[in-house]
């Protein structure tokens, strides 16, 4: 049987909250994304990012192999970056992330990493879950190190790319609702 992502995957952090995004949250997800920090760095996305682009994004949960999920800042229901998961093939997990320029510095980018790897080593037993990361993208490096990811020094998919594999929490559990 394969697995499939289903939009009811939520993780619970410290200031955060990873659920899938919804058709209404596009507007949400432009704005944080249209900004060429993000859209010139992340292989997915291009500028500049509409409300179109946005909507597709998120009509990709329904396939059952990806799904975009939404940081939410637990405080205020802020949408302050985007996670997501792809599944593939049958053994491996790629995750990737972004944090909208206005909420750099907060830590948030850790937490929804380590959140993520969680999650998805919950769901997904046996699975290999990786992110790549280019390294001299300084703040991303030292947040997936942080979030319990160390590089296995094989390159990415992509050019300038390391792959990095999850090992575990070294951060703070789930939180209990």
């Amino acid at each position: 049987m394969a697995d499939t992502l289903t939009c009811d995957l939520t993780e619970t952090s410290e200031s955060l909250v990873l659920k899938a995004l919804r058709p209404e949250d596009a507007e949400a997800v432009r704005a944080i994304t249209d900004h060429p920090a993000i859209t010139t760095v992340i292989a997915i996305l291009r500028p500049p990012f509409t409300i179109e682009d946005a909507r597709a994004l998120i009509r990709q949960n329904e396939s059952g192999r990806t799904l975009f999920l939404g940081m939410w800042r637990r405080s205020d229901d802020a949408l302050v970056g985007i996670s997501c998961v792809f599944l593939e093939g049958d053994d491996e997990a790629r995750l990737a992330q972004w944090v909208g320029t206005a909420f750099h510095s907060n830590g948030f980018g850790t937490e929804a990493a380590a959140a993520l790897g969680r999650m998805v080593a919950r769901s997904f037993p046996g699975r290999r879950i990786i992110a790549e990361c280019n390294p001299e993208n300084r703040a991303s490096w030292k947040a997936l190190e942080k979030a319990g990811y160390r590089s296995t020094g094989a390159p990415g998919r992509r050019p300038g790319r390391i792959l990095m594999l999850y090992e575990g929490p070294t951060l703070a559990p789930a939180l209990a609702d």
